[in-house]
C-alpha cells in the first residue's frame, strides 16, 4: 500500500488504499509522539465509490470528526 502524507490532522497522518481480494481497504493514520490512530474503511472487491464524491475526503472528514 502507497501511503501519501495529508494536512488538517493532528501528527504525521497518512492516507492509503490498499487493494486485497476480497476488499478495499481505505485507511487514514496519524502518528503523534508514542500514539497511533488509525481509521479504516473496508468495502467488498468491486464496490464503487459513490459517483460524485472521492473516498479520501470523505475518509479525512470522518477523521478529524473523530479529533485526528
Amino acid at each position: 500500500m502507497k501511503a501519501e502524507a495529508i494536512s488538517g490532522l493532528r501528527g504525521d497522518a497518512k492516507y492509503g488504499v490498499n487493494t486485497l481480494t476480497g476488499s478495499t481497504e481505505y485507511v487514514v493514520v496519524s502518528v503523534l509522539d508514542k500514539t497511533s490512530s488509525k481509521l479504516l474503511v473496508s468495502v467488498p472487491s468491486g464496490t464503487a465509490v459513490p459517483e460524485g464524491t472521492n473516498a479520501k475526503e470523505m475518509l479525512v472528514a470522518l477523521a478529524k470528526k473523530a479529533g485526528f
